[in-house]
């Protein structure tokens, strides 16, 4: 199971979807491009300062501020991960804490 936590200055993504075959597994690869998008789209738009690390199942990205465009980035990644959670429930579960 991917699990995807979200706070208000924090994403934590950890576990494996384990829908299909390792590193052919689509549910998996859909979470990390969403996550490579957001980390990569946030340091190339903004002058947002971000930590991020990407893993094979352990991935975090961390800020104190987010500019209008970063939050328009980072609400785009909530509702695609919320997408693929609704697509393929037992496999990705997205907790939302402490609101946004």
């Amino acid at each position: 199971m991917v699990n995807i936590e979200i706070m208000r200055r924090k994403i934590e993504i950890t576990g494996h979807a384990n829908y299909g075959e390792h590193g052919k597994d689509i549910v998996c690869s859909a979470v990390s491009v969403l996550f490579q998008n957001l980390a990569h789209s946030i340091k190339a738009q903004t002058d947002d300062n971000i930590e991020y690390a990407i893993k094979s199942g352990d991935s975090f990205m961390s800020h104190k501020n987010l500019s209008r465009e970063g939050w328009v980035l980072k609400n785009a990644f909530i509702l695609g991960v919320k997408t693929i959670e609704q697509q393929y429930p037992g496999h990705v579960t997205v907790i939302i804490k402490n609101g946004l």
